[in-house]
C-alpha cells in the first residue's frame, strides 16, 4: 500500500510535458497547474455553461471559454454556427449561479484554449445535442485525450454527474465524439493488397 502511494506521489511530482507546440511546454509541478472550473448561469437544461481557468491556482480572476449563438437564432437549425468566445472574468461578484472546481482537471490556459479551438472548428449548434453544455464537455474530453494525467477520466465523470438532459442525449446519440481527432490517413489492414 505504501509503495503504491509513493509511486502515485512520484508520478504527480513529475514534470507535465505538453504534447503541443502551442501550449506551454513544461510545468514543473502538477500543483502549479490551475484547476479548471465549471461556471453555469441559469438552471437545468437551459443553463449556460462555460469553463473557467484562473490566472493562478486559487485565483478568482481568469478567463472563461465558451460558445454562444446569435440571440436571433433559434438554435434548432442544424446550420447555426456558434461563436467560440474567451474573455477575462472575475468569479466573485459575477452573475454566475454556480461555480465548482473540477477535481482532477488541471491545465494551462493555453492547453484549454487549444482544445477549445479544436472542438469549435466545424461545431454546428443544436440546442439538444451540441450546445454550450456539450461544448464544455467536449473540451474536457479533448483535454483528457491529450493530457490524461492532468485531466483524468474521473474529472469527466464528475462533470457528467452534474450533467443535464442535453449532455446525456449527446453522449448517447452522437456517432463520433467531437473531441477526438479523426485519422486522415489510416495504414492499410495487414494481409490486404491495395491496387
Amino acid at each position: 500500500m505504501v509503495l503504491i502511494l509513493n509511486l502515485r506521489l512520484r508520478k504527480a511530482m513529475e514534470p507535465v510535458i505538453s504534447r503541443s507546440s502551442t501550449a506551454s511546454s513544461i510545468v514543473s509541478n502538477y500543483a502549479e497547474l490551475p484547476t479548471i472550473h465549471m461556471l453555469a448561469w441559469g438552471k437545468g437544461s437551459l443553463a449556460h455553461w462555460a469553463l473557467f481557468v484562473p490566472n493562478r491556482p486559487g485565483s478568482p480572476i481568469g478567463r472563461i471559454i465558451h460558445i454562444g449563438v446569435n440571440a436571433n437564432s433559434s438554435g434548432f437549425a442544424s446550420t447555426t454556427v456558434p461563436e467560440y468566445q474567451r474573455h477575462g472574468f472575475r468569479v466573485t461578484g459575477s452573475a454566475a449561479s454556480r461555480c465548482f472546481d473540477i477535481p482532477d482537471a488541471r491545465a494551462t490556459l493555453a492547453q484549454v484554449e487549444e482544445a477549445a479551438r479544436f472542438v469549435s472548428d466545424g461545431y454546428t449548434y443544436n440546442i439538444a445535442t451540441a450546445n454550450c453544455q456539450n461544448f464544455a464537455m467536449d473540451v474536457l474530453i479533448r483535454l483528457n485525450h491529450l493530457y490524461p494525467s492532468t485531466v483524468t477520466a474521473a474529472a469527466i465523470q464528475q462533470v457528467r454527474l452534474r450533467g443535464t438532459v442535453s449532455t446525456f442525449l449527446a453522449r448517447y446519440t452522437r456517432r463520433t465524439p467531437i473531441a477526438y481527432p479523426q485519422s486522415r490517413s489510416r495504414p492499410p489492414p495487414r494481409g490486404f493488397i491495395l491496387d
